[in-house]
């Protein structure tokens, strides 16, 4: 039962951080030219975030799955409404995957395990939700939207952790 109470916490604790930390853009009055500053830093945060943790699982998961070909990977130009979903989605898709890894640690009774893979999502879910509302509000949508975004991005990690920790059994 500990080891439920633990993961509850942990779960809860990532929300209530991650939503802390996306909100403040969306708290804090700016100027349009401390939004972009404001914006700025997030895009920085993100890229931070991408350079350390993404690019390298993604370059991993590409050419370890054999996705990757000849021809080389493309893309396509997308409009603003579709640049805010596809940032939203990819970092809700990640989200997901960093609460599938906290809850397979708190299957292994492991406490340490546990708070350790905590942390490292943590240490980069906080930037990732500023940098989203950052780059949201740079790209003009509404703050009612932005806050759905949010909410939906906040709730993938500790949604899946549980998920996948009442699923695998225990």
């Amino acid at each position: 039962m500990e080891e439920r109470a633990m993961l509850w916490m942990l779960s809860l604790v990532m929300f209530v951080g991650s939503c802390v930390a996306g909100s403040l853009p969306l708290v804090i009055n700016l100027s349009e030219d401390k939004l972009q500053l404001v914006s700025i830093l997030g895009a920085g945060l993100l890229v931070g975030t991408a350079l350390a943790v993404i690019i390298p699982e993604g370059i991993r998961a590409l050419f370890t799955g054999g996705i990757a070909n000849e021809k080389g990977l493309y893309t396509r130009k997308s409009g603003g409404r579709q640049k805010s979903i596809t940032a939203t989605l990819g970092l809700i898709v990640h989200a997901a995957v960093d609460g599938v890894a906290l809850g397979a640690a708190a299957t292994t009774s492991q406490a340490d395990v546990e708070v350790i893979v905590f942390f490292a999502i943590m240490l980069h879910k906080a930037p990732a939700a500023f940098g989203l509302v950052s780059f949201l509000l740079h790209e003009g949508v509404d703050r009612k939207r932005i806050s759905r975004h949010l909410l939906i991005f906040s709730l993938a990690a500790p949604c899946l952790a549980l998920v996948t920790y009442f699923g695998i059994g225990k």
